[in-house]
């Protein structure tokens, strides 16, 4: 080939490139040959290592972040803050290193998987959508605060270790605090039952009930009680003889006709 023909050949090739004719679609053949070429280039066990999608399989003992083990996706949302490797699921020591969970205000409907905190002691859940408290989950609660939900009974049996409970503003239709001996607190105001009786609960320091139909309160074995707010009530009686060592009282706008303060003088408000 002259020079003159090498010349040219070069000058059309040069052209060719600036006018994109080398961004045209491949021909078939010349395009099956770069995926072999390719497929050649890349180790053999490519097809086996490239399946990022398939999940990783959970450690044992690990509980999976999703809707079966926490069907409620507002707490799923909460509990998503104890996996702290963020591998999608609590092992399990993330889990055992959760005593206390607090889910205020979360818009909670269903708290099942709360039993997968095996050290839990301490419950918030103020303020949610909560129609039932699956306790029998949390043998271990000390600390129960359920205000302000839909909750239509509490089996205390089941927390035999409670020590205080809040649970006024609820639908609760009765209640039995004689289930949990350690009682030393109780608020539970704004619900439908009109008998409460505490008279077992001889560890008790602290009772409130702030409005609601209550009629009955009863007191019995109540020495260390301190404090006792029976206000807003349609209580008419009351016997404070077995509560020797109360200090405050509140009996505001109450219906209260009798009032045995035989015991050793406190001050009332």
């Amino acid at each position: 080939m002259t020079d003159n023909k090498k010349f040219l050949l070069r000058a059309a090739v040069v052209l060719a490139l600036v006018l994109g004719a080398a961004a045209a679609p491949l021909p078939a053949a010349a395009e099956e040959a770069a995926s072999q070429s390719t497929a050649a280039s890349a180790p053999a066990d490519s097809t086996a290592a490239a399946p990022a999608e398939t999940p990783v399989p959970a450690a044992e003992g690990a509980v999976a972040l999703d809707e079966t083990n926490f069907p409620d996706p507002a707490f799923l949302d909460c509990v998503r803050a104890f996996d702290t490797d963020g591998d999608g699921a609590l092992s399990e020591s993330e889990r055992a290193a959760v005593t206390s969970l607090d889910v205020r205000a979360k818009g909670i409907r269903s708290l099942e998987g709360v039993g997968f905190f095996p050290a839990l002691t301490q419950l918030n859940c103020i303020g949610n959508a909560l129609t039932e408290l699956p306790l029998d989950q949390t043998p271990d609660l000390t600390n129960l605060l359920c205000n302000e939900n839909q909750l239509t009974e509490l089996d205390l049996s089941q927390v035999p270790r409670l020590e205080v409970l809040h649970c006024h503003d609820n639908r609760i239709a009765a209640l039995d605090p004689s289930a949990a001996p350690l009682l030393r607190e109780l608020a539970c105001g704004d619900n439908p039952f009109e008998t409460l009786d505490v008279s077992r609960n001889g560890a008790l320091q602290y009772l409130i009930y702030m409005g609601g139909p209550l009629k009955t309160l009863t007191l019995g074995d109540n020495e260390a009680l301190l404090d006792l707010w029976c206000a807003y009530t349609l209580v008419t009686e009351l016997d404070l003889s077995h509560a020797p060592n109360l200090e405050l009282l509140g009996i505001e706008r109450s219906d209260l006709v009798f009032l045995d303060l035989s015991g050793p003088p406190f001050s009332p408000t």
